[in-house]
């Protein structure tokens, strides 16, 4: 998947599991593009961060690398 703040938005799976217990299949929404991250708030609570301005409650929200994604077809 591509860095392009056109994917803010862009419903998303984890293709592996990644840092703070987020497991390969969780399932978010692209919220932003930081640097070569998207900030991703998931379905799932795990053992994440919060972001009141982008609308992540606590323990949903991280930063993931694209090659870390998949789009999810709706």
């Amino acid at each position: 998947m591509k860095l392009k703040r056109k994917n803010i938005g862009q419903r998303v799976q984890l293709k592996r599991s990644v840092d703070y217990g987020f497991k390969c299949g969780d399932v978010g929404t692209i919220k932003a593009v930081f640097g070569d991250e998207y900030a991703v708030h998931f379905d799932t609570a795990r053992d994440g961060w919060r972001d009141t301005a982008l609308g992540i409650p606590d323990l949903h929200g991280l930063y993931v690398s694209p090659e870390d994604l998949s789009k999810v077809k709706e």
